[in-house]
């Protein structure tokens, strides 16, 4: 009698494939259905008359909705890598029945979700909209919050204009040295150099530019030159304060969503970390897309603020949005202990 050994696996087998009847992948109320449903209710006809069907040379195009529907499902799959979508539609059933079995390449994805990237926010109202239609939004509270999430950039890409200046100054010195080195011919790292010194000016530019559109006194401007910053990574993100209260490169996410099934309303992400800012614009832009108002709006006490308050009464909005004061005191939390002000009368 042999001994057992691990079964290995044989590759050289022939194998006979099973036929797949691609509708059977996607059953009524998956996921999967729901977003080929949801889709096909959407109005592309924005994106679509871009197409020029009149050259006779070149491929098909792909219809957008079917670009979309792959997006969205990658989504919901927490799949972000054009390359991995890319892999999907070709070896996933799932993106292959929302394809028709055809393989989308990362870069046709990647232009399409480039060049269409307003056209296809403004596909949010539509959605919303569906919402309203199938009574899955009931307009009885409205549930506000921000979240921050970590930006893919180094906090200490951070550059205020002064830095700017400085490691310019710096960069120039080295290329001066290694142009005055004969003896190695460092065109690589001239090159590295000379395209960093192009990022900096460019920073430099948009960080000025952000600082004459603020509204504030010349006073203020003044302040702001030496204390706004811009990543050199990415230079949309800011450095904020998570839940864990690490600061970290980030970006604030507003949401507005009705309570009944917490269908989202309206999102934005903001420029800022200020929530009490963000509290208005985000009722609004809910009344906005939804074409109606809430009874209640809920928030807690971040977006608090005399003035949002003086704004909510005067627009006769009914809201539950905590004091910060009344907030922390109820927490026993302040911030000097026992000689904190709501500790004397």
């Amino acid at each position: 009698m042999t001994m057992k050994t691990f079964k290995k696996p044989n590759r050289e087998q022939q194998l006979l494939f099973a036929t797949v009847k691609l509708e059977t992948i996607a059953p009524i109320g998956s996921s999967l259905r729901t977003i080929d449903e949801l889709v096909d209710k959407l109005d592309t006809s924005k994106i679509e008359a871009t197409y020029d069907f009149e050259t006779k040379t070149g491929a098909r195009a792909m219809h957008p909705k079917t670009l979309i529907k792959v997006a969205l499902y990658a989504l919901h799959n927490c799949r972000f890598s054009l390359r991995k979508m890319e892999s999907d539609t070709q070896f996933h059933l799932g993106y292959r029945w929302i394809t028709g079995d055809e393989k989308i390449d990362h870069s046709t994805m990647g232009k399409f979700l480039s060049r269409f990237a307003s056209e296809l926010a403004e596909l949010f109202s539509q959605v919303v909209m569906i919402g309203v239609e199938h009574d899955l939004i009931d307009f009885e509270v409205l549930n506000v919050d921000t979240v921050k999430i970590r930006a893919n950039a180094s906090y200490k890409q951070f550059r205020d204009l002064k830095g700017i200046r400085e490691e310019k100054k710096k960069i120039k010195k080295k290329l001066e040295d290694l142009l005055n080195d004969s003896e190695h011919e460092a065109v690589e790292e001239q090159r590295i150099l000379a395209a960093r010194i192009e990022k900096l000016e460019w920073a430099k530019k948009e960080l000025e530019e952000r600082i004459k559109l603020e509204e504030v006194s010349e006073e203020k401007q003044k302040e702001l030159r030496k204390e706004k910053r811009i990543n050199l990574t990415d230079p949309d993100c800011e450095l904020m304060q998570q839940a864990n209260r690490e600061i970290n490169s980030a970006f604030a996410i507003t949401m507005a969503s009705d309570a009944a099934n917490d269908f989202i309303t309206h999102i934005k992400v903001q420029e800022h970390q200020n929530d009490a800012e963000a509290l208005i614009p985000a009722i609004e832009g809910s009344r906005e897309t939804t074409q109606s108002r809430h009874e209640l709006v809920n928030a807690d006490s971040g977006f608090s603020s005399v003035d949002n308050l003086e704004k909510l009464k005067e627009d006769k909005q009914n809201a539950l949005i905590p004091d910060r004061r009344m907030d922390t005191e109820s927490r026993g939390v302040s911030s000097k202990g026992e000689y904190d002000r709501s500790h004397f009368s």
